[in-house]
């Protein structure tokens, strides 16, 4: 499966390069940009890919029992689980896929086809960081490459396109955008791709910021806090946070929330 995923990502950023560099081969400094970006994205792929995400075998359970206390809310002291047969420890989850009990268990992904856990979280960070670079580097060099059709920003051009056809458009971004995908329809459909990722990319990357990062919660456990609570009211999701509120109006800003991200550095260790 790792073959085939690392197969499709190559060929897709290998298209997109090449359609970049080949456009821009004028340009030295574009060209060993979009390498480094290259070598970048494949090692966070692989890293992501390939790493353990925190699998607890029987040999080492010890260790994982000490890394959080149980909450007792949605973690309870000595659970087993039914497939591993062993003591769950606090934060853990039993993913069907991976056929093991993950340490600090976010979510599964199938793009990586790995879990994200304790042990693999930073670089799940690191992964997502360097493709909201992509796609907005990407997405900055593809307007170039629009503008540089410079007849189709010609409103005459525009009206000499379409009065071929009998039709009257008043010139407008609309009338652009249809050119535009007539036109150039790789190009164009590229940069709205681009686009597309980089903001979805972006929400992602700050909403696991927000949550993971400042809050200490993995996506697992959010799910879980949020039934609690549409099931029984208020629920106390503060028991994982390592940080400190300062004031209501920047509670997440302050430097105990390093603590955080230093705990979770400290198990990939």
């Amino acid at each position: 499966m790792h073959t085939y995923l690392f197969t499709s990502y190559f060929t897709l950023f290998s298209f997109v390069a090449h359609f970049i560099l080949d456009q821009y081969y004028r340009i030295p400094y574009i060209r060993f940009f979009c390498i480094f970006l290259f070598i970048f994205g494949i090692t966070s792929f692989f890293l992501c890919s390939l790493s353990d995400p925190g699998k607890i075998s029987l040999n080492g359970l010890d260790k994982h029992l000490e890394y959080y206390s149980y909450d007792e809310i949605i973690f309870y002291t000595n659970t087993k689980c039914k497939t591993c047969n062993i003591i769950k420890p606090a934060r853990s989850k039993h993913c069907s896929y991976c056929s093991s009990c993950i340490s600090r268990y976010d979510h599964h992904c199938f793009l990586l086809n790995n879990c994200i856990g304790g042990y693999n979280n930073m670089y799940y960070l690191v992964f997502l960081h360097i493709h909201i670079i992509i796609t907005f580097y990407s997405t900055y060099i593809i307007q170039f490459l629009l503008l540089s059709f410079q007849n189709t920003f010609s409103s005459s051009s525009l009206y000499i396109s379409i009065s071929i056809f009998l039709l009257i458009i008043p010139f407008s971004y609309l009338t652009i955008v249809n050119y535009l995908f007539y036109k150039c329809s790789g190009t164009f459909s590229l940069f709205v791709i681009s686009i597309f990722s980089f903001f979805c990319l972006f929400f992602y990357f700050l909403h696991i910021i927000y949550f993971s990062l400042f809050n200490n919660i993995t996506q697992n456990e959010l799910t879980k806090y949020r039934k609690l609570e549409n099931n029984s009211g208020q629920i106390n999701t503060e028991f994982y946070n390592k940080g400190d509120h300062l004031t209501y109006n920047f509670p997440y800003f302050t430097f105990s929330r390093l603590h955080n991200l230093f705990h979770i550095f400290n198990l990939m260790l």
